[in-house]
């Protein structure tokens, strides 16, 4: 026969360290007069967990405790709070105390699973909440296990369609696929967030997450008309976004866009604009990286002085910044305008701290750009066997992240390099090119631009 159990609740747990502190008895001697694992009497001592109901009557007479009475005091959280506002609650622990939101969570759902029975939504925000805690602690695979599994369950619980949490799980999957550099599947998550959110249910906000996100990584894979369009389209809106940091985010990706269409005399007036707000907000992770992007555009304006100025600017705030990954860009920055300026000792030692960053970071897509800089640096020093080296791992990087354009750059210089130091290498890196050209051109759409789909037939 099945033996009956009971919740222990979180007086109850209280109560029985308390009568044990007590009696001055260690977790081990109870455990031993119950003749079970001290681990036992440690569970019980955490609460919100389920026991035996003779173990734990056994256990409370042991300690002089009176099990009825306390039993009555327990505060049935399930009955007095609704599901929402305390998943809701935890939610918002979880920015700033994610160890304690996540016992709390196990808590919560012990308690509940014990009145309510196992399958009921809670699982759904659950997994969603785990989820969020293996972002913050940057588990990737176990966040995207969790935001994952908490999609599937949603269809099972048609009554949560509401609560938008399918369209938050996609929104953050986008975003972690973004910061893993897997752009492609980034924009296929974000999709389907804008496809599952409804504009009339909850969590509104998550309309403008998708949209920067999906601005944020069409710039990074060089569709940048896509990315200003979306923008654009929202800007006369700015307004009304929920979030500070959201509208100095957009601000950030329209300069970052008009710097590279050489649109200069646009993106520094808008960047100095959001640098104000970034200020009044003092949000410095917004304020280093406009402050690098009014580097970048005063540099390809050929006024290297007032963009040093800017990134030495910018790196004085490095470690008041929580993105540490944005000084890789930084960095590599100053380290192109010590080029310019002839300053090869310094260019070469400003790019190696963008590089050794990226890899502490794991961040491949700016460590790709730091790599083709520092090949190009020791190029320009005659250090020919260095320079391929570095500029063959910035081909392999940009290669893994599917990043056309910069794949070409990296094979173009690496073609010139070795044409001009008349090595064999350079129809290699020619052939290379001409396939990646004609590879990227039938993705445009132009399909019947070359008759070949393999290698031409030998003479």
């Amino acid at each position: 026969m099945k033996k009956e159990r009971v919740f222990i609740s979180q007086q109850l747990a209280t109560a029985i360290k308390k009568a044990r502190s007590e009696k001055k008895q260690s977790q081990m001697e109870i455990a031993a007069e119950l003749d079970v694992s001290p681990s036992i009497i440690s569970k019980i001592e955490k609460g919100s967990c389920q026991d035996r109901k003779e173990r734990v009557l056994q256990l409370c007479q042991i300690l002089g405790i009176d099990y009825d009475t306390v039993s009555m005091e327990h505060d049935s959280d399930t009955d007095q709070v609704e599901l929402d506002n305390k998943m809701q609650i935890i939610e918002l622990e979880m920015e700033d105390n994610p160890k304690e939101a996540l016992e709390e969570l196990r808590k919560y759902e012990e308690q509940w699973k014990f009145e309510k029975g196992k399958h009921d939504p809670i699982i759904v925000y659950g997994e969603y909440l785990r989820g969020k805690y293996a972002s913050k602690i940057q588990s990737w695979t176990d966040a995207q296990e969790h935001y994952e599994l908490a999609i599937r369950k949603l269809e099972q619980f048609p009554e949560l369609e509401q609560t938008n949490l399918a369209a938050a799980s996609y929104s953050a999957l986008g975003r972690i696929m973004n910061q893993q550099n897997n752009f492609q599947q980034a924009l296929t998550y974000i999709d389907q967030g804008f496809e599952a959110f409804l504009p009339q249910g909850e969590r509104s906000y998550l309309y403008y997450l998708l949209t920067f996100n999906k601005a944020n990584v069409l710039e990074k894979l060089n569709r940048d008309p896509e990315a200003l369009k979306i923008i654009e389209d929202i800007w006369e809106h700015k307004e009304y976004l929920h979030f500070a940091d959201e509208r100095l985010n957009m601000y950030q990706i329209r300069v970052e866009i008009l710097n590279k269409q050489g649109r200069y005399e646009e993106a520094i007036p808008l960047a100095l604009e959001g640098l104000d707000l970034a200020r009044l907000d003092r949000n410095n992770d917004r304020k280093f990286e406009l402050l690098s992007s009014l580097g970048e555009a005063y540099a390809k304006k050929g006024n290297l002085p007032t963009a040093k100025l800017y990134y030495q600017t910018a790196s004085k705030l490095e470690k008041k910044i929580r993105k540490k990954y944005l000084a890789i860009t930084t960095y590599t920055q100053l380290g192109k305008i010590h080029l310019q300026q002839g300053e090869f000792d310094l260019a070469e030692e400003t790019l190696l701290q963008a590089i050794q960053l990226g890899r502490n970071k794991k961040d491949d897509y700016r460590n790709c750009k730091a790599l083709l800089a520092l090949g190009e640096c020791y190029y320009l020093q005659q250090r020919i066997k260095k320079a391929l080296e570095t500029l063959e791992q910035a081909y392999e990087l940009s290669q893994k992240l599917s990043l056309d354009e910069l794949s070409h750059d990296v094979l173009l210089l690496l073609a010139e390099i070795s044409f001009r130091s008349k090595l064999s290498g350079y129809e290699k890196y020619i052939h290379l090119l001409l396939r990646a050209l004609v590879k990227s051109r039938k993705k445009g759409g132009f399909e019947d631009m070359f008759l070949f789909d393999s290698d031409p037939p030998e003479e």
